[in-house]
This record gives C-alpha cells, structure tokens and sequence, in this order.
C-alpha cells in the first residue's frame, strides 16, 4: 500500500540503523554545545559590528572593509593551515578559543570612543581598531572551518555503523539546521540588549556599560569553546562503511549467476 512520505525527526536523522541512540545523542550534543558557543560570542560581536559605522563613522567602514578583506585572503589558506596540523598530530581545537579572543577584543575595544580631531589618543586608537579588524579577519576563517569540520564528523561519527545510504546526508543536514538555528539567534540577542541600552540612555553615555556587557556575554561563549568535547577523528567511521561495502560487493561477485 501506497504509504505517505515523511520526514525525519532530528532524532532519527541523528541516528541510523545500526548506530547506538547514546552515541547518536553524544555527538549531537557536541553540536548543541558549539552552537550555544556560537550564539554566545556572536551576540556580542553582531552588535558591536552593527554598530560600527554609526559610532565610528568613516573608520567604521573602513574597519569592516579590513576585516572582510583579510577574511577573504585567509580563507585560502585556513584548510591547508589547518589539515597540516593534524597531519602532524597538533590539536586544532584550541584554535577555536583563540579565534575567539580576536572577537572578544573587538567587541570591548568598542567601549573606547575615538577621540575627536586633534585631541591626544586619536591615532593611536585608530591603529588598534584597525588591526583588531585585522585580527578578526584573520581569525574567521580558521574559526569556521574548524566548525564546519567538528558539525561534519559528529554527522559522520552519529551514523558511522548505519547501512542506510542516506544516513549521512541526513544527519549532516540536520546538524547543520540545527547549528544555525541557534547561531541566527545571535543577532536578535546582541541587537536587542542595545535597543534596551539605547532606550534608556538618551544621551548615549552608557557606551561603555553596554560594550562591556556585551563583552562579558562573548567571553561566556569563547570560554565554553574550552569545555566542548574533543573533536572526533577525520572520517573514521566512513572509511569502516566503505570498508564493509567492499566486502558486501566482494562476496556478491563470488555468488553463481
């Protein structure tokens, strides 16, 4: 009988045939906890960076024009920088934490107004805000593409003893769904702690207050990256399906037509 189609629950995709539900639970809770990370750091960082340009004026712009041109140039090189590592057996996870600092330093380095023409102190925290953007551009690349390799081995990792041939697509895009649904909450939490800063501070002498506090909130997220658990080993379960598959396919052949 005709049945009608249905979509998995983030359970089920987390968790194919043949895979344990406590190693499924375990690696999506490894994403849960990088999301939460994720929506932490980025909370603080999207309102900073929203507010660039408004309390920065021009060299707000020119701000986010060094960071997303270093962003660019460094995402060339960020897998390579990275693969090398753990070819040599060094731990990339400890990168996440430093990527975060950059972030974090952006972020309470807001609370300092530039000082207007003339006065002392204006080209010496032109050049600091100048290189933090530098420096976050820098750090991006290496901080997502250690997160989308973490999401993809937990996905790989959750549904490593499954026989079902899309139970790695599956996971991985459920995975993802649910990294970005937590990540999209970031702008919605740092953009609404400022309207409620802004709200009750007409003459706009809280600066400090409300990028401490958002500085506070990113150090939160950055120091959780140090307790996520440790990032599973590339492909490992994959290369255990192909390596049954083969046989499968072995042992066909060998069968009388």
């Amino acid at each position: 009988p005709h049945q009608c189609c249905r979509f998995p629950s983030m359970v089920e995709a987390s968790r194919g045939e043949g895979t344990s539900s406590e190693e499924a639970t375990r690696y999506r809770n490894g994403v849960v906890k990088l999301s939460l990370a994720f929506l932490a750091l980025f909370a603080g960082y999207f309102a900073a960076q929203g507010l660039q340009s408004s309390l920065n004026g021009v060299l707000g712009f020119i701000n986010l024009g060094v960071l997303y041109t270093t962003f660019a140039f460094v995402c060339l090189l960020a897998p390579a920088l990275l693969q090398g590592m753990e070819a040599k057996n060094v731990p990339i996870m400890p990168l996440l934490f430093l990527s975060g600092v950059a972030y974090l330093l952006m972020v309470v380095g807001c609370a300092f107004p530039i000082p207007a023409v003339g006065e002392s102190g204006r080209t010496a925290l032109i050049v600091v805000n100048l290189l933090l953007s530098f420096f976050v551009g820098a750090a991006a690349p290496i901080l997502w593409t250690i997160q989308n390799t973490y999401v993809g081995r937990c996905a790989a990792s959750a549904c490593s003893d499954s026989t079902d041939s899309q139970a790695l697509s599956r996971t991985t895009s459920s995975f993802n769904g649910m990294f970005f649904t937590f990540f999209q909450f970031a702008g919605a939490v740092g953009t609404g702690i400022s309207s409620l800063v802004f709200a009750f501070d007409k003459g706009g002498s809280n600066r400090t207050f409300l990028f401490v506090l958002l500085g506070a909130i990113s150090f939160v997220g950055n120091v959780a990256f140090l307790f996520l658990p440790k990032m599973p080993k590339p492909l490992d379960g994959l290369r255990a399906r192909q390596g049954d598959c083969s046989r499968e396919v072995a042992a066909l052949g060998e069968q009388p037509l």
